[in-house]
């Protein structure tokens, strides 16, 4: 309920002590120097109450010049009988005697850094102090009891206003393996967020079975139970921040070809229950967390070794296939408004370990543990016309291998062809040539959505795109499935944080089919 709801933040101050020597004792008195402006609060009420005659001092001499006269007698009667009054309307207790409100000069006392609960050391206020106000009187402390009379400062939205987000197959189903579990969720649970548009990330666990009650809370209920890691393109241009290179779909091209559209794509669910283009970001498992976690295991935040429940290592998830019809789209994805769109990861490349079913460009070239990264101070740029022959060096992914899935049913043939049976010199898809910057990629009207803007469309048969074609002799045939699928990306170091891709390539190698020869009651084309 506490997360459900919105929640409402009032103006806050941080206290200061005072001091007071005392006449009595002699000795030094620390207090909130907010008594201060308690007691003006106080002083300005009872001369309202002396100067309007009211019955409980008939027969005094209690206002003089609009102020309440210093008469014992008469704060004995305020206090005594109206001071109910007073606490219902402001919410606390006037001070008994006036504070000179002199600030106490000991840092270690007024700052507090070991209190326990920190909060508690900020007064709130029913609005924010006016840029004009001189005189305390003209604002007021919140009340406690009259929450009403104060205009919230900041609204926070309640989880309840969320809007849930599918999760990937991995949480839907349960696979047991060999660990003594029902379930392989026994371990480190990672996944990857990646935003395509300005949002506000809540993460929540929710029980569901009330067996599991006090385990839940015995885990749950402590800290330190997650690690955050934010990661950006940084080298991709050094005149934009987080600028990346990005892969663009035209849908002629599909058509073209007769190609079925990779099971990769940007798929969500409206608030009709219907397929339509994801707006928010994407949630991915990787399977091999090393690959994704090993800038912090060098830091000693996780182990690269996974562990479960009893301590035993753990090899990699088992790939987990998403199911083909939450997956498979047909022409009708596109939608009306738009015949293209870029996206910040590789299509058709899916189900791969450290990756899931998108692996995006800025992580793969600069952030994975096989990659030489290179320092932007030890980067040697390529020379265009140099004539000493000097060999640049910059960040380098040679012979990376990530183990992948296929996602489509490779066990049947396909009324359209699959991408890996496209021929050679078949276009794929196209990569900027240049990186692209965050404000190039989203809307900035009506008419654009995210990777369909005007500026991505101007590219369009241009320069400005390099083709991925399938290289020569080295394509795909009906009803062969490559083993190894090699993907070639080249690229020119115009300066130490500027990249330029120059050409891109895809082989298929190993060939293999799940057709049965003819003789065998299969297909005589095989």
């Amino acid at each position: 309920p506490y997360f459900c709801l919105d929640t409402e933040w009032n103006y806050r101050t941080y206290r200061r002590l005072c001091q007071e020597n005392s006449a009595i004792s002699g000795e030094t008195e620390i207090y909130d120097c907010s008594l201060v402006h308690r007691w003006n609060t106080y002083a300005h009420w009872k001369n309202n109450v002396c100067c309007s005659e009211i019955s409980e001092l008939r027969g005094f001499d209690s206002c003089r010049k609009n102020e309440c006269l210093d008469d014992p007698r008469i704060e004995d009667i305020i206090r005594g009988k109206l001071i109910n009054v007073f606490e219902r309307e402001y919410g606390f207790i006037p001070p008994i005697r006036k504070p000179s409100g002199k600030l106490l000069m000991n840092a270690t006392l007024q700052e507090a850094l070991d209190h326990e609960s920190p909060l508690d050391l900020f007064h709130e206020w029913r609005e924010q102090f006016p840029e004009s106000s001189k005189l305390m009187q003209e604002v007021k402390l919140h009340h406690p009891k009259k929450p009403h009379l104060s205009h919230p400062y900041k609204i926070t939205s309640g989880c309840c206003n969320c809007k849930r987000h599918a999760m990937p197959t991995f949480f839907e189903t349960n696979n047991p393996i060999s660990s003594g579990y029902p379930d392989n969720k026994h371990g480190h649970v990672q996944i990857t967020v990646t935003a395509i548009a300005s949002i506000k990330l809540y993460v929540a666990v929710e029980l569901l079975h009330g067996a599991y009650y006090l385990d839940f809370e015995k885990y749950f209920g402590s800290r330190d139970k997650s690690t955050l890691r934010i990661h950006a393109p940084q080298k991709f241009s050094e005149h934009s921040e987080h600028a990346t290179w990005l892969t663009v779909l035209d849908k002629s091209a599909f058509e073209k070809r007769g190609l079925e559209l990779p099971l990769n794509l940007p798929v969500g669910i409206n608030e009709g229950g219907n397929k339509d283009i994801e707006d928010r970001f994407f949630v991915n498992i990787p399977r091999n967390k090393t690959i994704a976690n090993h800038i912090l295991a060098k830091e000693n935040f996780l182990e690269v070794i996974d562990y479960d429940d009893d301590g035993r290592s753990r090899l990699p998830l088992p790939a987990i296939r998403d199911p083909i019809e939450s997956i498979r789209l047909n022409e009708e994805w596109w939608g009306q408004k738009h015949d293209f769109i870029a996206l910040p990861y590789i299509p058709f490349f899916s189900n791969c370990d450290g990756y899931d079913s998108h692996v995006f460009l800025g992580r793969l070239l600069e952030d994975h543990p096989d990659c030489l990264s290179v320092p932007l101070n030890k980067v040697e740029s390529t020379n265009e016309f140099s004539f000493t022959r000097k060999e640049p060096y910059s960040d380098r992914c040679q012979d990376l291998i990530l183990q992948c899935t296929y996602e489509e049913e490779i066990r049947g043939s396909s009324e359209k062809f699959r991408w890996f049976e496209a021929s050679s010199g078949s276009n794929l898809f196209h990569i900027t040539r240049d990186a692209v910057t965050i404000a190039a990629f989203v809307p900035s009207n009506e008419a654009e959505d995210w990777g369909r803007t005007m500026f991505l469309d101007k590219m369009r048969n241009s320069y400005d795109l390099i083709p991925v074609s399938i290289g020569d002799g080295m394509g795909g045939f009906l009803n062969a499935i490559p083993r190894v699928v090699e993907l070639e990306l080249k690229y020119y170091q115009i300066s130490s944080g500027t990249k330029r891709l120059v050409e891109a390539a895809i082989y298929f190698h190993d060939l293999c089919t799940t057709q049965k020869q003819d003789y065998f009651g299969g297909s005589a084309k095989i």
